[in-house]
């Protein structure tokens, strides 16, 4: 790797992406370094773990090597590795200058500042300026061409080889560089440009990777039992109103005494409008997975159904097979998100000890999209939006609810633009560092961008704020202290814009399925996302907090 002291201007690299015609600015940064290797073969999840154990001893030994080896002598420290995809994230643990080099087993690029300017002024980001991962020698090529004749044709000309195709991607492949000399990335863009100008290649991309995603831990979690403050606070005071949203009649008037049980489910008011058939109302978590055996999940004896559509749910992270949505990530954010969104309601007198939570739409149902979330492989996320517009059809309409944050990536902004425009509601969390600006991909124009309230009706002081793209605002939901199901069949609470992002993906699908057990036409994203952001109280005098009580009084 060459001496940090050796980063120039010349270093700079300019890519303009074939997805959009943007055009980007990248400059290398020494501070944090990508190495690729040999992906893991095969799919058991201990098998993974050994792996990628076994790759980042390896990986910081190079650090390890004295001169005589030709090799660095600064300790390098493993941050975020996937073993299965083949990549780890290092630091160096000194501030001595860097000076590895690609072998056949480890290839170095260093991560970039992303210097683009904003697209919606087009000026510098400054202190916002992203840091953003691209895999060394990775590169995704879709090709006008059959796909195995492409294979051949891209050794040959371009030296890349064929790693993998990604589900439900048409066309499109993974090739691996066979050469590479910088680390600072010129010869990655270098090869992408030149593919780019090829008029057998409908576009290529760089692989990108992200770590330290839009997930938030409290440092306390032995919180007091506020219950579930963001469906009905105590004395029906600062919520999203989604208890009294449950309760409007079918005159649009709140009922505080409450409507039947009957009733709220012949109005939409908790969601599907025909769950015990073909379900029409579905949101689709993708994330680290869900335990779908969760108590509160399976059927009461109120007569709802299951959250899951048996044989639907789909995994992408590589981890268990093709569907294996167990949820991979210790700390059960899939299984949290997942609870906020649809754990089942129970109506008897006295509760089982097994049922203690209830989410915000609990007739309608979950599909479980598994990707890696920390570190998160784009890709996987393109390809799980992918499955949702092939699943989405004329009597139905599909939620999806990401909760991580993650880059602008050509390809999957390009995918989210076309869930929109296949009648799909994106909603996604604004991020968790207080910034003035939300993350991608709820930066994404007409995303719905979730920030997050706590239970005294306040911005959370870690929530990003401001507008996406499209200059819709940040919209507020609960995201301080939320009760919801996690892994081994127990609860417990969380913070951060995810949870908020659950939040405003259930008022979505209720709004959706309410709209249409009345008798109406199904609403387009457009048309959800404005009762969304113009049904709200203020909060802090400035920001939006969405109110579900006064959507289902707007909707015709």
């Amino acid at each position: 790797m060459e001496d940090q002291s050796q980063q120039s201007e010349s270093d700079e690299i300019i890519f303009r992406s074939k997805l959009g015609e943007k055009e980007f600015i990248f400059d290398p940064t020494f501070k944090e370094v990508i190495v690729s290797f040999k992906m893991f073969t095969g799919t058991d999840p201990e098998g993974i773990k050994k792996y990628e154990k076994e790759m980042e001893k390896a990986i910081e030994a190079e650090g390890k090597k004295d001169d005589n080896n030709q090799q660095s002598s600064v300790p390098l420290k493993v941050d975020g590795i996937n073993g299965k995809w083949g990549f780890a994230r290092v630091k160096p643990v000194t501030e001595k200058p860097l000076v590895l080099e690609n072998s056949e087993t480890f290839r170095y690029m260093t991560a970039v500042i992303d210097r683009s300017p904003c697209r919606c002024c087009n000026r510098p980001l400054g202190d916002n300026e992203p840091i953003r991962y691209f895999v060394p020698d990775r590169i995704i090529v879709k090709t006008n061409q059959e796909p195995e004749e492409f294979h051949g044709y891209a050794k040959d000309k371009f030296g890349l080889n064929l790693l993998y195709d990604p589900p439900l991607q048409v066309n499109t492949s993974v090739f691996e560089m066979s050469a590479l000399k910088s680390v600072t990335g010129k010869d990655l863009f270098a090869t992408i440009d030149e593919l780019n100008q090829n008029d057998k290649v409908e576009f290529a991309e760089p692989y990108e990777v992200v770590f330290d995603t839009s997930l938030y831990e409290p440092t306390d979690v032995h919180y007091a039992d506020k219950s579930q403050w963001g469906i009905r606070n105590a004395s029906d005071g600062p919520s999203m109103r989604v208890y009294e949203a449950w309760n409007v009649d079918i005159n649009k008037q709140y009922q505080p005494g409450g409507i039947s049980k009957e009733n709220a489910e012949n109005w939409g008011n908790l969601g599907d409008p025909n769950p015990a058939n073909t379900p029409n109302v579905i949101i689709a978590i993708i994330d680290s997975g869900v335990q779908t055996n969760h108590n509160d999940f399976l059927i009461s004896t109120n007569g709802d159904t299951d959250a899951f559509i048996t044989g639907e749910n789909q995994n992408f992270s590589g981890s268990g097979g093709p569907t294996d949505i167990s949820d991979a990530d210790p700390n059960s954010h899939g299984t949290h998100m997942a609870g906020i969104v649809g754990a089942r309601r129970c109506d008897q007198p006295v509760p089982p000890s097994n049922k203690k939570v209830v989410g915000v739409a609990p007739r309608c149902k979950i599909l479980p999209l598994k990707v890696s979330i920390n570190p998160a492989v784009v890709n996987q996320f393109v390809s799980a939006i992918q499955y949702v517009i092939d699943q989405a059809a004329t009597n139905k309409r599909y939620v999806i609810c990401i909760g991580q944050e993650l880059s602008d990536d050509s390809q999957l902004r390009t995918k989210i633009s076309d869930a929109i425009s296949n009648n799909i509601v994106v909603v996604c969390a604004a991020g968790n560092s207080g910034a003035s600006s939300p993350v991608y991909p709820a930066k994404f124009p007409n995303v719905i961008a979730a920030g997050a309230s706590d239970s005294t009706d306040s911005k959370w002081v870690n929530s990003n704020y401001g507008n996406t793209e499209s200059g819709h605002p940040v919209i507020f939901a609960p995201g301080v202290n939320i009760r919801s199901t996690i892994q081994t069949d127990t609860w417990g609470y969380k913070d951060g814009t995810s949870c908020s992002a659950a939040f405003l993906s259930g008022a979505a699908a209720l709004i959706q399925a309410r709209n249409k057990k009345l008798g109406n036409s199904w609403l387009t994203p457009a048309g959800v996302r404005s009762r969304i952001i113009n049904n709200y109280d203020l909060i802090n005098g400035t920001y939006r907090r969405h109110n579900l009580r006064n959507a289902f009084q707007t909707t015709p």
